[in-house]
Protein backbone atom coordinates (compact mmCIF):
# COMPACT_ATOMS: atom_id res chain seq x y z
CA UNK A 1 0.00 0.00 0.00
CA UNK A 2 1.44 3.43 -0.75
CA UNK A 3 1.98 6.20 1.60
CA UNK A 4 0.27 9.28 0.85
CA UNK A 5 2.19 12.18 -0.98
CA UNK A 6 5.78 11.14 -2.82
CA UNK A 7 8.18 9.31 -3.08
CA UNK A 8 11.91 10.64 -3.21
CA UNK A 9 12.39 9.82 -6.80
CA UNK A 10 9.26 11.15 -7.77
CA UNK A 11 10.15 14.78 -6.28
CA UNK A 12 13.24 14.46 -7.84
CA UNK A 13 11.87 13.79 -10.86
CA UNK A 14 9.43 16.60 -10.61
CA UNK A 15 12.32 19.27 -9.37
CA UNK A 16 14.38 18.00 -12.80
CA UNK A 17 11.28 18.50 -15.13
CA UNK A 18 11.23 22.14 -13.30
CA UNK A 19 14.22 22.95 -14.00
CA UNK A 20 14.01 22.17 -17.60
CA UNK A 21 11.20 24.38 -18.30
CA UNK A 22 12.83 27.08 -16.50
CA UNK A 23 15.74 26.75 -18.72
CA UNK A 24 13.71 26.53 -21.29
CA UNK A 25 11.70 29.85 -20.84
CA UNK A 26 15.10 31.12 -20.00
CA UNK A 27 16.30 30.48 -23.67
CA UNK A 28 13.32 31.81 -24.85
CA UNK A 29 13.80 34.98 -23.17
CA UNK A 30 17.43 35.67 -24.00
CA UNK A 31 16.93 34.80 -27.77
CA UNK A 32 13.82 37.54 -27.57
CA UNK A 33 16.75 40.42 -26.20
CA UNK A 34 19.33 39.32 -28.60
CA UNK A 35 16.86 39.73 -31.75
CA UNK A 36 16.08 43.41 -29.74
CA UNK A 37 19.80 44.23 -29.69
CA UNK A 38 20.31 42.97 -33.28
CA UNK A 39 17.10 45.80 -34.33
CA UNK A 40 19.37 48.53 -31.95
CA UNK A 41 22.63 47.44 -34.22
CA UNK A 42 20.93 47.16 -37.44
CA UNK A 43 19.06 50.73 -36.79
CA UNK A 44 22.56 52.03 -35.86
CA UNK A 45 23.84 51.00 -39.57
CA UNK A 46 21.19 51.88 -41.65
CA UNK A 47 21.42 55.83 -40.02
CA UNK A 48 24.88 55.73 -40.78
CA UNK A 49 24.97 54.65 -44.23
CA UNK A 50 22.14 57.23 -44.66
CA UNK A 51 24.33 60.03 -43.33
CA UNK A 52 28.12 59.26 -43.00
CA UNK A 53 28.71 62.54 -40.84
CA UNK A 54 26.74 61.79 -37.88
CA UNK A 55 29.18 58.39 -37.51
CA UNK A 56 31.11 59.81 -34.69
CA UNK A 57 27.96 61.48 -32.83
CA UNK A 58 25.86 57.84 -32.56
CA UNK A 59 28.82 55.64 -31.84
Amino acid sequence: MKKHGMTRMEKFEMLESAKSMGAGAATIASAGAAVGIGNVFSSLIHSVARNPSLAEKQG
